[in-house]
């Protein structure tokens, strides 16, 4: 272990927390529900996955980057939905509503074939509502599914427009950038994850630890080279392998 990126990283999330942020939006990596050990849908990832208690550590307590008032977006499956509720609650969050997206395609699935996934609407403190004449967003939003765990960007669009004036930090971007156009590239919105910053297919070790320590400079390896176990270690230390 490198402890002397560990402990800059450390302190670079130390510093992170200080800046206030009222509005997040957050798409987990959950760890895939397996048939086998040995074919399990984990080992088919690009990223590395997380335990419900270690995303509960995540940003539960002091390690929490929103501010007392505050608003979260927050993703989930259909079968996800109580250990969702879990996170949140840990958090410092209450749930208060949904917008549930139509894949409109047919999926897998064990009790039913889904085609749904949800984003919770969560808030702490006293947030304040949306202004009464404020155009809502409906509740249910309906478009085709496209490449694995990617959310259509009408979500980040509605979340941009209700709270035009608010700075945003979305956890657990997966991609190096986004695609031109991306309401999220105007300026208002962080990244923290895995990925950000990180070639797709790629990750900085150091990223991959505690809330991605996104400015950390770390070494970085392909993520098939790096040890499942290692990378589930994200909430439990500051380190690199």
């Amino acid at each position: 272990m490198n402890t002397g990126s560990a402990t800059n990283g450390s302190e670079q999330i130390a510093q992170r927390q200080k800046l206030p942020t009222y509005n997040g939006y957050c798409d987990v990596p959950w760890q895939q529900e397996a048939w086998s050990d040995e074919t399990g849908q984990d080992k088919g990832l690009l990223y590395p996955s997380m335990t419900v208690d270690e995303l509960i550590a995540l940003c539960a307590g002091d390690r929490s980057p929103f501010t007392q008032d505050a608003i979260l977006y927050f993703w989930t499956t259909t079968n996800r939905l109580d250990d969702a509720l879990r996170i949140i609650k840990a958090w410092g969050f209450s749930y208060v509503s949904m917008i549930t997206w139509d894949k409109v395609n047919i999926g897998m699935g064990r009790w039913v074939r889904d085609r749904t996934e949800h984003l919770l609407i969560c808030k702490r403190g006293n947030f304040p509502g949306i202004d009464l004449y404020t155009p809502k967003p409906e509740s249910l939003y309906s478009e085709v599914k496209t490449e694995h765990s990617r959310k259509p960007v009408w979500f980040a669009e509605e979340i941009e427009r209700l709270y035009p004036d608010m700075r945003k930090l979305e956890l657990f971007q997966r991609k190096e950038s986004l695609q031109p156009g991306d309401i999220r590239l105007n300026g208002k919105w962080e990244f923290w994850g895995n990925q950000a910053g990180t070639p797709e297919g790629e990750v900085g070790l150091q990223q991959a630890v505690v809330m991605g320590a996104l400015d950390v400079v770390a070494p970085r390896r392909p993520v098939a080279e790096i040890a499942p176990a290692r990378l589930r270690a994200v909430g439990h230390e500051f380190g690199v392998v």
